[in-house]
């Protein structure tokens, strides 16, 4: 096992969805709800963080902690990918909520868990864009563009952009 301390930059959006005519389809021009998904601008969230990136048995982990919005405490956040498979990312959150994400620009629809944890439940997760440059020596950065299905409706449509730096002054670990 091999561990590199870095910072991360994290970037979550709301891209303009009035470009996505999928997310269109089931709203009319009379329904209120089409002016919010029409909007020029995109919402933008920044947050930097610390973790690790661990590399073990092939595959490459981002770890990090979040801190929830709404005041549900630390997350645990863990991205992992093979090294000969970057195109395939699995995201993991445990907390409160647990959300367990398969990205992969391949195979663009994935079945995906997301809840309480006693009772999670089914989403799909429809990847629209993975580009993944994280190496264990210069870090890089992961983007992802995706869409979330709950029962075949569209429930959220994000991009996220993750920088990582290996940080400076930090010993490199092997385990």
């Amino acid at each position: 096992m091999y561990i590199v301390p870095v910072n991360i930059t994290i970037t979550t959006s709301v891209p303009q969805i009035k470009n996505t005519a999928s997310a269109l389809d089931s709203i009319s021009e009379d329904d209120e709800i089409l002016d919010e998904f029409a909007a020029d601008e995109e919402e933008a969230l920044f947050l930097h963080s610390s973790g690790i990136l661990m590399k073990e048995d092939g595959c490459i982990k981002l770890i990090y902690k979040e801190n929830s919005k709404n005041g549900g405490g630390e997350t645990d956040v863990m991205f992992v990918f093979r090294e000969e498979s970057p195109h395939i990312v699995s995201m993991v959150k445990g907390g409160e909520l647990t959300t367990s994400l398969v990205f992969n620009s391949e195979n663009t629809r994935n079945i995906c868990l997301h809840g309480p944890r006693m009772f999670p439940f089914e989403v799909v997760v429809c990847t629209e864009e993975l580009e993944n440059t994280i190496s264990m020596r210069d870090g890089g950065r992961l983007t992802i563009a995706y869409s979330v299905e709950f029962k075949g409706i569209m429930a959220d449509y994000n991009k996220l952009s993750i920088k990582v730096v290996p940080a400076l002054n930090m010993k490199r670990e092997e385990i």
